[in-house]
């Protein structure tokens, strides 16, 4: 019983959950390079739609460990942090949901079927919903950064894909810059929850003006809290 307490409390850690991701979304990386190096595919779905039993073993892992942690996020905001903020969560976890069935579709359908480029645009909205709503919450330059290359990484991939149909360096371009900011984020939260929320309900406060034009008394004394 105590083992199985350990256990659980162990998988309800986000460094935990994290690491179980990365863990389970490698095996499907080390296809996707292995085949495209030796094979030279020329998108992503081509080679997982050939590595269907592999991929979806690993990718099921790494949903279970995804839902958890999104889960995790938003019990956290229910508990710490105030409406707004819970209802960007919310919404992240609603764009996940979806990138997740998207990509369980992407690798039992066949590349060769409409619906498999319908639900490849569906992932990377989904991916694009994700990045802007947790974005329009953080507002940093990384978030700027990680928007500009997914447009970008998506113009390559529409351009390629209507002449010579290798769109592969795009798909990593882009999944990358979605990786990073997930990690990112992940970040963002760990040093926030160390603080009690005071970075995260600062930023909210100087973006409704409430400390525009005044001394950033507040702001100063954060600084001096965090350098200790």
């Amino acid at each position: 019983m105590t083992g199985f307490l350990s256990s659980a409390m162990m998988l309800s850690d986000s460094n935990a959950l994290l690491a179980a991701m990365i863990a389970s979304y490698a095996i499907p990386i080390g296809v996707v390079g292995w085949n495209y190096s030796n094979f030279k595919s020329t998108s992503i779905s081509q080679i997982i739609c050939n590595h269907r039993v592999l991929v979806l073993g690993s990718m099921a892992c790494m949903a279970a460990a995804t839902c958890a942690y999104e889960h995790r996020r938003v019990t956290n905001a229910n508990t710490n942090a105030n409406a707004y903020v819970v209802g960007v969560y919310k919404g992240g976890f609603a764009c996940i949901a979806l990138l997740l069935v998207s990509i369980f579709s992407l690798v039992l359908i066949d590349e060769t079927h409409f619906a498999h480029y319908a639900f490849a645009a569906t992932g990377f909205g989904a991916i694009l919903a994700f990045t802007w709503v947790h974005s329009a919450l953080m507002q940093s330059p990384m978030c700027a950064a990680v928007a500009a290359v997914q447009f970008a990484a998506c113009a390559h991939i529409t351009h390629r894909f209507t002449t010579d149909g290798d769109i592969f360096w795009g798909e990593v371009a882009f999944i990358g810059a979605f990786a990073l900011f997930y990690f990112y984020l992940h970040l963002i939260s760990e040093d926030d929850s160390k603080n009690g929320g005071q970075r995260r309900d600062l930023l909210l406060r100087e973006r409704r003006g409430q400390l525009n034009g005044e001394p950033d008394f507040e702001r100063a004394a954060f600084g001096v809290a965090q350098s200790r």
